[in-house]
């Protein structure tokens, strides 16, 4: 949940993920405003083996 205070930029740095990520796996888009108790998607990161 979206807790008051938080950025998008936030969330991104503690799960290891990048905002766009965390944009597109909630059909959110860059401009649009969040806010606070609102439900925010987590996308996993994904590991590429080589």
């Amino acid at each position: 949940m979206f807790s008051k205070g938080e950025t998008l930029d936030d969330l991104a740095q503690r799960y290891d993920v990048t905002v766009q990520s965390i944009l597109f796996s909630n059909e959110l888009e860059s401009n649009q405003n969040v806010h606070e108790g609102q439900v925010i998607y987590i996308p996993k990161a994904v590991a590429y083996k080589n």
